[in-house]
């Protein structure tokens, strides 16, 4: 073979590589984190706000789990108090994870079932109210176990 038909064989290699990098390329899931990220960007000052004032609290609201239920204790300061919200279950893997279930609660603990929520790692992002006053907290959560 000839110095000529190993350029050409190269040629064609690579030619043949970059076609198979981009019919992969093509094939990937990218999910963006929100659909409405724009909405939310412009109304993230409240989010930043509610922060603040979770971190006012003595303590930041506590998430286990078991294989039934997620159960959340929040401060002891809340105690007797209304608290109403809501907890996002964000999956940075597939969007098709991710889950927002509301709850209300007289008592400073909720548990909320764990029904039709796949196995993965999330991001637990909670967003309570008590006595109109906002609070917002994340915490990393593993539902492998």
């Amino acid at each position: 073979m000839n110095w000529g038909n190993k350029i050409a064989v190269l040629y064609i290699g690579f030619v043949i590589m970059i076609g198979f990098l981009v019919y992969k390329s093509t094939q990937q899931n990218t999910d963006l984190v929100s659909d409405d990220y724009y909405k939310k960007e412009i109304a993230y000052q409240q989010i930043i706000d509610a922060n603040a004032n979770n971190k006012a609290l003595a303590t930041n609201p506590l998430i286990t789990h078991n294989e039934q239920f997620i159960h959340i204790q929040f401060p002891s300061t809340l105690h007797d108090q209304l608290i109403t919200g809501t907890i996002e279950l964000y999956n940075a893997a597939n969007a098709k994870n991710d889950t927002s279930i509301s709850f209300s609660t007289c008592n400073d603990s909720v548990s909320i079932a764990l029904n039709n929520i796949n196995k993965g790692n999330y991001t637990a992002k909670i967003q309570y109210a008590s006595e109109r006053i906002n609070y917002y907290s994340e915490t990393a959560l593993n539902l492998f176990e």
